[in-house]
């Protein structure tokens, strides 16, 4: 029996997407645990023998290509599948007195933790991976007969939309694996780096046509009551700023970046709903819709998408606010283009609307802005990992300083820009 040793590519790299579509493909299923080992032996769906032996701490992806035949056009290639989930409902125990709720989640939680389960709290669900066979955690569930607490068995890729990737990695043991086997890219859309290089830098430029200029994210205000006036404190109000926005518009970003991929659409308005819930202002809110509703008119002309159609149909109908982070998850979605490069598009646009209008409101230079601009990506990576783990619930948005001087703009007479 041949032993395969290295993964050779995978089916959602440009350079297979051709080889693939002309190619017999056999897929070797793997369950997201037996996907986390390195070695092991398993059957295709054509019935073929395969012998894995990577090396240690090697982990397979969806896609992953480990046998390629040229002259029989022939692949064989890994598909990962969910586990069910077992969801228990407890929604039913807001109706009882604080005494019973005790009694039953302890209930709950003995019952769980005495098998070793691990487990996800989410609301008023309770998340439990299958560690076991389905038919022991239905008979451990049906032994305790716990009252209240309704459960049933859920295809794992309909639970992890509604959990954050911390929790998916509890679930599953990972989220690379997951997140690439929910990165569904449109294979007229799968382009080269090169490709995907250039469109990163057309929608980041400021020239970009979705009135980014018109801006300045309360640095108008800032600048006229003193507080910023010298490239010191414009930097100091740039960090500040880049951070609130790396944890509100840059979590629902990346949500709707990933509810695109994993083709579930309420994800996307849930994500709009949020990013719109952290504005605590009306000229910030005007902002961010203002520029979603314009990049999603633009996305309709320049590379037309059926979900970004829909979602521009929402906003027309009042149904979805429309904002720009999520605008921006879309479409460098629909684009090809990784979250990474959306969550860095998105921190420079911000950055680089302030010191945009820094130049025209603040004694500044353009090296002086352009050595903000420079620094701001040092701390890029840790925004990014730590913004990429964020749940709805964690997003943050506590600057009062900003928000007052926000308030102060609406009602001030020297306007330049409209934030």
């Amino acid at each position: 029996m041949k032993i395969y040793t290295e993964i050779i590519g995978n089916l959602q790299d440009p350079e297979w997407v051709k080889k693939a579509r002309e190619a017999e493909i056999e897929y070797i299923d793997l369950d997201q645990w037996t996907a986390q080992k390195s070695r092991f032996v398993v059957k295709g769906d054509r019935e073929n023998e395969y012998a894995v032996a990577l090396k240690r701490h090697s982990q397979m992806l969806d896609g992953d290509i480990i046998e390629y035949l040229p002259e029989q056009r022939r692949i064989a290639a890994i598909r990962i599948r969910l586990n069910d989930v077992l969801v228990a409902d407890l929604s039913d125990l807001a109706r009882q007195t604080p005494e019973t709720i005790i009694h039953i989640s302890v209930e709950l939680g003995h019952a769980i933790g005495n098998q070793h389960w691990p487990a996800v709290v989410k609301g008023t669900k309770v998340y439990i991976p299958l560690t076991v066979d389905k038919k022991v955690m239905d008979s451990v569930m049906r032994t305790h007969h716990i009252e209240g607490v309704a459960w049933s068995f859920q295809p794992g890729s309909e639970v992890i939309p509604y959990l954050a990737p911390h929790e998916i990695r509890r679930l599953t043991a990972t989220y690379t694996t997951i997140t690439n086997m929910c990165m569904r890219i449109k294979p007229a859309l799968m382009t080269d780096d090169a490709t995907t290089v250039m469109r990163l830098l057309e929608f980041t430029d400021s020239a970009f046509p979705v009135g980014t200029f018109s801006f300045s994210n309360g640095l108008e205000t800032a600048a006229e009551e003193g507080l910023v006036h010298d490239a010191a404190t414009l930097e100091q109000y740039a960090q500040d700023i880049v951070r609130q926005a790396a944890f509100t518009d840059g979590v629902a970003a990346l949500h709707a970046f990933r509810s695109y991929n994993l083709g579930y659409y309420e994800g996307i308005l849930n994500a709009d709903r949020q990013a719109v819930l952290c504005k605590m202002n009306a000229e910030a809110r005007l902002m961010t819709r203002r520029m979603g509703k314009k990049l999603a008119e633009l996305s309709k002309h320049v590379f037309p998408d059926e979900t970004a159609a829909k979602w521009l149909g929402d906003i027309a109908g009042g149904r979805t606010p429309g904002t720009y982070p999520v605008a921006q998850g879309i479409v460098f979605a629909v684009c090809g283009i990784s979250e990474k490069g959306l969550f860095c598009s998105h921190q420079y646009g911000v950055v680089n609307m302030v010191v945009s209008a820094a130049l025209r409101c603040v004694r500044v230079s353009h090296y002086d802005t352009q050595r903000i601009l420079f620094r701001a990506a040092e701390k890029l990576g840790e925004l990014y990992d730590t913004a990429g783990d964020m749940d709805f619930d964690d997003m943050y948005t506590f600057v009062p300083q900003i928000d007052i001087l926000a308030s102060l703009h609406e009602k001030g007479t020297k306007r330049m820009f409209m934030n």
